[in-house]
C-alpha cells in the first residue's frame, strides 16, 4: 500500500493504492482531495464512491501541534 500526492492549481490530491500479491497493476482504493484556499477536503473510498466524507481541515505547524 502507498500513497501518491498531485498537485493541482488550488489544491492537492493524495491518492492511495493497493497491490496485491501477484497483480501486475495497482489499484486505487481511496483519495483525498483538499483545496488549498478553504482547506475543505473530500475523502472518497472506491469501494463506496457514492458516499463522499467532506471535512474541514486546519492549517498547522509543529509549534502549534505542541501546544
Amino acid at each position: 500500500m502507498w500513497d501518491s500526492h498531485e498537485w493541482g492549481i488550488g489544491y492537492v490530491t493524495v491518492s492511495s493504492f493497493v497491490q496485491m500479491k501477484g497483480n501486475t497493476e495497482a489499484s486505487l482504493i481511496s483519495f483525498t482531495k483538499i483545496e488549498l484556499e478553504t482547506m475543505l477536503g473530500e475523502f472518497v473510498r472506491m469501494s463506496d464512491s457514492s458516499k463522499v466524507v467532506r471535512m474541514q481541515c486546519q492549517r498547522w505547524s509543529p509549534q502549534t501541534r505542541n501546544k
